[in-house]
């Protein structure tokens, strides 16, 4: 991890928006990890919210949308979310709904998502 770390900051990252994200099973696992015999440190600490922690004094989260066994770690201002279009929503009351009395309401939105520096990312499998 400190590797990584040091990579992309080798690579001009911002580290106050460099994070790492990774699985809910590997959050538990690297709560339950010392990070040396004695001190009583993990190497996954309890962050601001629940949710949330850090590892090696940066921020930390995890989704269950991560490949199964990655750590991923970034400077997410790199990252860029892009949508073009409107949100679109649509409600039907037809078919099934009439019967049961209910509407369903569909939206959709089209967008992408990109890496402004590729080299501020960089991830890991456990």
């Amino acid at each position: 991890l400190v590797d990584m770390e040091g990579r992309i900051a080798a690579n001009s990252a911002d580290a106050a928006t460099m994070a790492y994200l990774t699985t809910p099973a590997l959050m538990a696992t690297m709560k339950q990890t010392a990070l040396d015999s004695g001190s009583g440190k993990f190497i996954w600490s309890a962050g601001a919210r629940p949710g949330q922690g850090t590892v090696n004094g940066l921020p930390a989260l995890y989704s269950a949308n991560v490949p199964t066994g990655y750590v991923l770690l970034g400077d997410w201002s790199q990252l860029i979310y892009a949508t073009w279009g409107v949100l679109e929503i649509l409600a039907v009351p037809y078919g099934d709904n009439f019967a049961k009395g209910s509407i369903s309401v569909r939206a959709l939105m089209d967008c992408n998502f990109g890496l402004r520096h590729a080299e501020a990312f960089e991830g890991i499998h456990a």
